[in-house]
């Protein structure tokens, strides 16, 4: 599904919640256009290999203050490439909430453009990988710019699952960039299942740059080329940890 050929605003002018919304489902590609789209919240609940693809997109935020951009719920088979979140204007927030519960899910090339200068405190991507055969990876995903009272990424622990009797799943963090987040790093620690973080760079955030536990079980986390600097971290925490494990 084309997005402008669906009825979207190619402009930037008006809000494409509504068509984006009303086009998304499972078994559905919808393919972004160039330009800026304004979007309060695309959410999906329960949909199975849908895929939301950008050629040089990019999103600009519509909402004000501590407000999650965009929520995938009970979501299996997920791809999600190609779009830049146009975050720096003013109490602008392009927090992505990914909650997937089956198949192989992907977030690869996205980027968090301009500071969260949010006040409440947000994120730049929480997660939740649930179900023993689910893998959710993030590819290039680019958090340089920050965020003022935000952790860059959280992941869920096994008793938020919406189902806490299932296994946790498999999360993979390649080649993505996390800096001067002023609450936390990637604070992956809660999760239970195998974790793999392989390249990228994790700089200046507060407290932790990475943390992962690797699953209180019998699955170990992996944590393998990746850059980490601590020189000028944040002023707001005493304590910064390069790599927790």
């Amino acid at each position: 599904v084309d997005l402008v050929e669906a009825g979207a605003d190619p402009t930037g002018e008006e809000l494409v919640d509504p068509v984006l919304n009303g086009v998304a489902g499972s078994d559905t590609r919808i393919l972004l256009p160039e330009g800026g789209d304004r979007l309060r919240r695309f959410e999906l609940t329960a949909p199975e290999n849908v895929a939301l693809v950008g050629d040089d997109a990019r999103v600009v935020p519509a909402s004000r203050g501590a407000e999650k951009l965009c929520v995938f719920s009970r979501v299996s088979d997920l791809w999600v490439s190609g779009l830049t979140v146009d975050q720096s204007g003013p109490d602008r927030c392009g927090w992505m909430d990914v909650r997937v519960t089956g198949g192989t899910n992907v977030i690869s090339d996205v980027r968090l453009e301009g500071l969260n200068d949010v006040t409440a405190g947000t994120f730049g991507f929480t997660l939740l990988c649930e179900g023993a055969d689910t893998e959710l990876r993030l590819d290039s995903v680019d958090l340089g710019d920050g965020g003022r009272n935000a952790a860059g990424i959280y992941v869920f622990p096994q008793r938020d699952y919406y189902d806490s009797d299932r296994d946790p799943g498999t999360l993979v963090l390649r080649d993505c960039i996390l800096k001067n987040w002023a609450r936390e790093g990637l604070y992956a620690s809660p999760h239970g299942g195998p974790i793999r973080v392989v390249g990228g760079r994790y700089e200046n955030n507060a407290i932790d740059q990475v943390r992962v536990g690797g699953g209180h079980r019998d699955t170990l986390a992996l944590v393998r080329d990746v850059n980490i600097v601590v020189d000028d971290p944040p002023s707001v925490h005493d304590a910064v940890v390069g790599a927790h494990l």
